[in-house]
């Protein structure tokens, strides 16, 4: 796709949710279509990361920043009149997401791909819940305990497989 073009709504954009700070690197990668809001995206980030929307949040994109407007951040855009085909219109475009603003939960969000959509698959897609779902078949299959959640895949290793609860 020549880099100065929009994709179209009807794009897919492959993302990837890093939280700044994490020891080892937590991250989450998920397929979305690029006509999502930013307010749809903060939805699609709360199931991904495993939140509950208890939280205030933002996303900070270059200068701009975009959430729930109310009466105290009154620099605030409204986040449902933006879609993300606009304001994260290429691969390599990056969003700053903050959510509970007291703890200080920061991510980055990166577009690593724009895809045309698979006929017939459902999007959101959450890959990293796909590959979760294929170590607890494994884990299973091999009679190894665990604690891989489908919220929070852990990795199966030789301390886990071996201990009672499933933790090294």
């Amino acid at each position: 796709m020549p880099p100065n073009k929009t994709p179209s709504p009807d794009r897919i954009y492959q993302i990837k949710i890093v939280r700044r700070g994490s020891k080892p690197p937590v991250w989450r990668r998920v397929l979305v279509p690029a006509g999502l809001t930013l307010a749809q995206l903060h939805h699609v980030l709360q199931a991904t990361i495993g939140w509950w929307d208890a939280h205030l949040h933002e996303f900070e994109i270059g200068p701009d920043r975009f959430g729930v407007p109310n009466i105290e951040m009154e620099e605030v855009r409204n986040e449902r009149a933006v879609r993300m085909s606009t304001a994260l219109h290429k691969v390599g475009a990056k969003a700053r997401y903050t959510y509970h603003f007291g703890d200080g939960w920061v991510h980055d969000v990166l577009v690593e791909r724009v895809l045309l959509p698979e006929p017939g698959q459902a999007y959101p897609f959450f890959a990293w819940l796909e590959r979760a779902v294929a170590l607890l078949r494994i884990a299973a299959a091999s009679g190894a305990t665990t604690t891989c959640w489908p919220r929070s895949p852990t990795r199966i290793t030789n301390s886990t497989r071996n201990s009672p609860n499933g933790s090294a």
